[in-house]
Parts: structure tokens; C-alpha cells; sequence
């Protein structure tokens, strides 16, 4: 469980939420994983992002969304094309913001 990097607690399964190299997938699906938490919390009472990723493949093999909301659970796969370049890109990794991003998180 991480419960100081969003504010309320997180389970974290492995990687580190933080790191100094914006092309590790521990920092860029973590961030990615935020963002669709964030996006699906709209219409959620909980929500929870669990991306797994493999070593040399570009592709997630697993992407799984689970959504409580009114105590009815529903657990769905995602299908995620984004390769880790488009999510470098998306969170702007190659450019130094590691210090705005560690005190403002995603906005």
C-alpha cells in the first residue's frame, strides 16, 4: 500500500511510484494509471488501475479496471494502445518537471 503519494491509500504492486528516469515504466504507468483513476473517479464512488507491463514489449499485457459505485463492483479489461513513448510524451518525461510534478502531482 502507498498511502502518502495521492493523498488516501494506493496498493502498489511493484516499481516505484517515483524515479528519476522519466522512461522507466514504473514512473510512466504509474502516472498513467493516476490519470485513468482520475478519469474514471468522475462517475465512481473507487476506483483502481492495475497495469502490469513486460520487459522488450512496447504492448501492456494486462490492463484492468475495477469501479465500486453505489457497493456494485464491476471489473473490466482494458485495451490500452498506447506504446511507452506516446505515454513519455504524454506526461512530458524527456523534458526536466520531475520537481513541479513531485509538488503539484497530475493536474
Amino acid at each position: 500500500m502507498a498511502c502518502d503519494f495521492y493523498e488516501g491509500a494506493c496498493p502498489v504492486g511493484g516499481g516505484s511510484p517515483w524515479t528519476k528516469d522519466g522512461t522507466k515504466a514504473d514512473l510512466t504507468l504509474n502516472l498513467y494509471a493516476r490519470a485513468l483513476a482520475k478519469q474514471y473517479l468522475e462517475d465512481n464512488d473507487e476506483c483502481f488501475v492495475y497495469l502490469s507491463s513486460c520487459i522488450g514489449r512496447s504492448e501492456l499485457p494486462s490492463s484492468v479496471l475495477k469501479t465500486i459505485k453505489d457497493g456494485q463492483v464491476t471489473v473490466e479489461n482494458l485495451y490500452i494502445k498506447k506504446t511507452p513513448k506516446d505515454l513519455i510524451e504524454e506526461f512530458k518525461l524527456n523534458t526536466p518537471v520531475f520537481a513541479k510534478l513531485c509538488l503539484d502531482g497530475l493536474v
